[in-house]
């Protein structure tokens, strides 16, 4: 090559930058650099679909499931669903600026959501937490994790990335008057996304000790 340098590295090279969305890579069309992120602010105790909206980022929502079934391991116990019982779910796919930017994969205990009026609402981009106030549900709090997840075979598909590649995954669990009722899962696309939050100093915080 003209700068000595043998095509190993720079395959390496390329391969790690495409893992951190620095770069795309197209068979049979080249890399490409990738276009600049979405500057999004994770509000960790409110819906992914008002998040959005609040802060002026334009989306389409697709909605993949909704009906009710039996929840995987993680959700039924985190909501403490006994063997065999069925919950709520509402599987949606965000699309920005006409890209896949986010996977949303929720459960909901004891809650009847699945109407055509229902669907109709989340594909216009309704709230699912919304939904559930407007049937009485009355949540106090929200749990948040967040790790660095990479594409299986499937979410690669869905969000048109490499096998392997990076990205955020939020896990939520919000929780009413009587315990668990939401259980949520959220994928972001790091090559679209680049998430901030920010939370409020409470008076007297900084002084206490650690």
């Amino acid at each position: 090559m003209l700068l000595g340098v043998s095509l190993a590295p720079v395959r390496s090279a390329l391969d790690q930058l495409a893992q951190i969305g620095l770069v795309v890579r197209r068979q049979g069309k080249g890399t490409f650099v990738s276009e600049q992120r979405v500057p999004y602010r994770l509000e960790s105790w409110s819906s992914c679909t008002d998040d959005l909206r609040r802060q002026g980022i334009a989306f389409s929502v697709t909605v993949l499931e909704c009906a009710n079934a039996l929840p995987p391991g993680d959700a039924a116990e985190a909501l403490g669903i006994a063997r065999g019982e069925l919950a709520f779910n509402l599987v949606r796919m965000i699309r920005v600026d006409d890209k896949p930017g986010i996977f949303l994969n929720s459960w909901v205990k004891g809650f009847e959501g699945g109407s055509q009026r229902e669907m109709e609402d989340y594909c216009h981009g309704q709230s699912l937490y919304r939904q559930m106030s407007a049937h009485g549900f009355r949540l106090a709090r929200v749990e948040t994790s967040i790790v660095i997840s990479f594409a299986d075979e499937v979410e690669a598909e869905l969000f048109e990335i490499g096998y392997g590649a990076p990205q955020l995954q939020v896990t939520g669990l919000a929780f009413d008057e009587v315990g668990p009722r939401e259980w949520s899962r959220l994928k972001y696309n790091s090559a679209i996304f680049s998430l901030n939050m920010r939370r409020r100093i409470e008076p007297g915080e900084w002084g206490q000790s650690l």
